[in-house]
């Protein structure tokens, strides 16, 4: 039971720091007014470590 709750909770902070990637890049995306494109990198460079989660 302990290790599915914290399997559970893993996956809801790996969710949250996905979210708050997002919402990093897109901030940081409007704030530079850079090209789309090169959001999109950006999104994808920040989003890389939490795929270990």
């Amino acid at each position: 039971f302990i290790g599915n709750f914290q399997e559970a909770s893993g996956v809801k902070t790996g969710w949250g720091a996905v979210i708050l990637a997002e919402a990093v890049s897109l901030i940081a995306a409007s704030t530079v007014h850079r090209s789309h494109g090169e959001a999109r990198v950006m999104d994808l460079n920040l989003r890389l470590p939490f795929d270990k989660f």
